[in-house]
């Protein structure tokens, strides 16, 4: 329906002319008043593919074990054409530290992969996961309740989370790698994401830490042994 500017008769949507005074249609007033709006429909995303989403987007890297196996190599064709058979223990010993650190990322990848699946939260997770905001430059998502670290290993509950703090390395005084990390209830150093070094990412960081404590108040801020 429409009412007519000149002489407020009603007419019908398909009248171009006022069958009271002939007036022209210049306007339209929707006499129902405003309609309710469409609800987004809520997406269920597939349990099955999200979980491989997530399998990808969390497991550490591997390029530590193609490194292990290139020290190895040179160790041993270090001590064939030196004669020096303690390059190749050394170079031996630096392998399997390099691998046994890679394999306990891997096993804890798998293990908390695998406590989703059997706790039956694969649905859970990865609405959050789709839902989650991106932080530093795609190296966090932060859902609604869980907590995604690319390359981190594993899915964070933010109620198993203690407390937070940036982690600072440097070599010859000179800061090459910066970590957000944490520790649990059960008082395990986690690592959450890699950040910029040089203070690149502080200001990301005060939304990241306000967020989290959204999540859980309980958690305090900064080194705490």
């Amino acid at each position: 329906m429409w009412i007519c500017m000149n002489c407020k008769t009603e007419n019908e949507d398909n009248d171009l002319f006022c069958g009271g005074c002939g007036h022209k249609r210049v306007s339209v007033i929707n006499v129902k008043g405003p309609q309710p709006q469409e609800k987004t429909a809520y997406v269920n995303h597939d349990p099955v593919q999200g979980i491989k989403e997530i399998e990808s987007f969390i497991k550490p890297g591997v390029s530590t074990i193609y490194i292990g196996g290139v020290l190895l190599l040179f160790g041993i064709f270090s001590s064939y054409s030196l004669g020096h058979p303690g390059v190749l223990i050394f170079m031996l010993a630096v392998a399997v530290l390099i691998n046994i650190v890679t394999w306990r990322d891997l096993q804890k990848w798998k293990e908390s992969i695998n406590k989703i699946q059997e706790t039956g939260l694969s649905q859970e997770v990865v609405t959050d996961f789709h839902r989650a905001r991106s932080y530093f430059g795609g190296e966090l998502r932060l859902g609604d309740r869980y907590i995604f670290g690319k390359k981190s290993a594993r899915v964070l509950k933010y109620s198993a989370l203690r407390n937070v703090y940036q982690y600072i390395h440097k070599t010859n005084f000179v800061e090459d790698r910066r970590e957000l990390r944490g520790k649990t209830v059960d008082d395990e150093t986690v690592e959450i994401c890699k950040m910029q070094v040089r203070g690149k990412s502080d200001a990301e960081l005060m939304t990241v830490v306000t967020e989290i404590l959204k999540k859980n108040n309980r958690v305090t801020v900064g080194y705490n042994k």
